[in-house]
């Protein structure tokens, strides 16, 4: 992590982090597979949260790595929902008493926070590439999902510099405000 600022902003939505570690270590034990060590948030070290477990077999490794995506962004959206509808549709400060506007706050960024830090980390992307997409004894379905996840997950988790991920989160944000719009008239 090359760019302070995004450093920062990792410190700050240190309840993302928390939720991403978490959230790894139930699958493993979910899916029976042992994990050595877990730190949930660190500030000495980079990447700030990760659990350390046995290396899987090419199947178990994307599946295990995909649901913890999946999980933490349908979470975060879980949380967003309320959250965007009150702030965007009602307006974030349409007569609400200020505990009401405190805890739309509160959840909007826990929300976000968890969005933020859904993507895999870059260990685990180095372990899809080389145990699923580099290993030619992997099925060639396996390969062909492994492959488009792979590339978007890499353009975020890579791209932190650029802020690719909070984009993507925030997009994630906005996304979940025009379904509810759609939806809820």
């Amino acid at each position: 992590m090359n760019n302070p600022l995004h450093g920062f902003l990792m410190m700050f939505t240190f309840p993302g982090a928390i939720v991403h570690a978490f959230t790894r270590q139930f699958f493993c034990r979910l899916m029976g597979v042992p994990v050595y060590d877990t730190v949930y948030f660190s500030m000495e070290d980079y990447p700030c949260k990760y659990v350390k477990r046995e290396e899987l077999p090419p199947g178990k490794a994307f599946v295990l790595i995909c649901l913890g995506w999946v999980f933490n962004v349908l979470l975060g959206a879980a949380l967003l929902a309320p959250v965007s509808l009150t702030m965007f549709r009602l307006g974030l400060f349409s007569h609400a008493d200020p505990w009401t506007i405190v805890l739309n706050l509160l959840t909007f960024w826990v929300g976000f926070s968890i969005v933020l830090h859904s993507f895999p980390s870059r260990e685990e992307l180095e372990e899809l590439r080389t145990r699923v997409l580099g290993n030619k004894e992997a099925p060639w379905i396996l390969r062909a999902l492994a492959a488009p996840f792979f590339l978007v997950m890499s353009a975020c988790v890579w791209g932190d510099v650029a802020f690719v991920d909070v984009f993507l989160s925030v997009a994630a944000v906005l996304l979940i405000r025009e379904i509810l719009r759609v939806f809820l008239p």
